[in-house]
């Protein structure tokens, strides 16, 4: 957690980090020196209070500089869904450079503190009389004016630190969803909403169908009634008349391939869009020829070896949710990226990943992208292929904004 929050942090949380480490050196410095009964105790104490100070300062100045941004990059982005969802990410993201500067200011403030003080208590040392050589005593005269300076410190970064500590519990934008914006889930059927209600795409239902699969899960995908295994966001409560008007639509173009094309029978008898009893006696008594459906873009071209392709596109699919943040963290940096992104890889005879590399005719916009995306196929484990031959793959993913 604590690598993710100085990631999202930013410029702040780093220069927050950097500080706090000085900080913790020179806060050892100063115990050791006061533990000596040497007068530089002070000075250092005083000194790392001040580092503290500033520690807290970078990770709050990061958080206004990261909202700075957000604002900003908000302007170029049309799509309303997106903006309130980068507002949202964007914020949160800014909040992590205070919580780094809070948690990284806390050990400085300590040893610092507690230097500055136990410092503030020594005289500098005199000659003894009988012992012939400089001996420390505490003070009785100097010590107080000292202690109250070491306390102005204390205080000055204790401040510091409880003003990070507040901005990082700082109230986000208010949004029309209550999901978390990390939520990827819920944002995609978010968008599929959009577009089913707002008629924007005419592949609206098969977004809907992949977004609601997400919360469905099913093993058997002629399930009846249907049972979802995750709980939907209330929010977006709307998602069963989504589902009934693009299974309507759905069987409307089984025979004019008009509104929806590419469906089947079949393909609507196994998708999560059929809810309704009504609906799905209508699917069934269907009898006319349906038409040949094209290759989904999702599915996987198998080379060698026997191994089913459903078995292979549910192995990923297990993935999607961190295959598509890969693409999701990159879309809060650059708004409106988009491409295609085909990962070529061979299943060995024990069903694992033996090798894995991109395949696209051409480079998705973000380099950083496709690493991510090849990185978790390098750990996945799929059926072992039936002859203990190798199969190779190649499975292509489209990933756009919900705009």
């Amino acid at each position: 957690m604590i690598f993710e929050l100085i990631q999202e942090g930013g410029i702040g949380a780093y220069a927050a980090i950097a500080l706090g480490a000085l900080g913790c050196l020179l806060g050892a410095s100063s115990i050791i020196a006061a533990l000596g009964k040497s007068r530089a105790a002070f000075a250092l104490g005083v000194t790392t209070l001040v580092i503290a100070s500033a520690t807290a300062g970078a990770g709050m100045l990061g958080t206004v500089y990261g909202r700075s941004q957000v604002e900003r990059a908000l302007g170029h982005v049309s799509s309303g869904l997106d903006r309130e969802r980068l507002h949202h990410l964007g914020f949160r993201e800014a909040q992590s450079s205070s919580w780094v500067g809070f948690f990284a200011a806390l050990l400085p403030l300590a040893l610092g503190g507690a230097a500055a003080l136990l410092g503030s208590r020594l005289q500098r040392p005199h000659a003894s009389r009988v012992q012939g050589f400089a001996e420390p005593v505490v003070s009785s005269d100097e010590g107080p004016g000292q202690t109250v300076m070491a306390g102005v410190f204390v205080a000055m970064a204790a401040l510091a630190t409880g003003g990070a500590w507040a901005m990082a519990h700082g109230e986000l934008p208010k949004l029309r969803f209550s999901f978390d914006a990390t939520d990827s889930d819920a944002w995609a059927l978010a968008g599929a909403l959009e577009d089913v209600q707002g008629g924007r795409r005419p592949n609206g239902c098969a977004r809907l169908a992949d977004a609601l699969d997400r919360y469905w899960d099913a093993s058997d995908r002629r399930e009846w009634p249907r049972r979802f295994r995750r709980e939907i966001p209330g929010a977006l409560s709307g998602w069963r008349a989504g589902a009934d008007g693009c299974a309507k639509q759905i069987l409307e173009s089984l025979d004019t391939g008009g509104l929806e094309p590419g469906w089947t029978q079949d393909g609507l008898l196994d998708s999560v869009l059929l809810q309704d009893d009504g609906l799905r006696t209508r699917a069934l008594e269907w009898t006319a020829k349906s038409p040949e459906a094209p290759p989904s873009p999702m599915e996987p071209r198998v080379g060698s070896g026997s191994l089913p392709k459903e078995a292979i596109a549910n192995t990923i699919r297990a993935d999607l949710k961190a295959i598509r943040l890969c693409y999701e963290r990159e879309l809060t940096k650059a708004p409106g990226l988009e491409g295609k992104v085909v990962v070529k890889f061979l299943i060995g005879a024990d069903g694992r990943v033996q090798s894995v590399e991109d395949a696209s005719d051409e480079p998705f916009p973000s380099q950083k992208v496709t690493t991510c995306v090849l990185a978790r196929f390098e750990g996945m484990k799929f059926p072992r292929p039936s002859g203990g031959g190798v199969v190779i793959v190649k499975y292509p993913f489209i990933f756009k904004s919900a705009d």
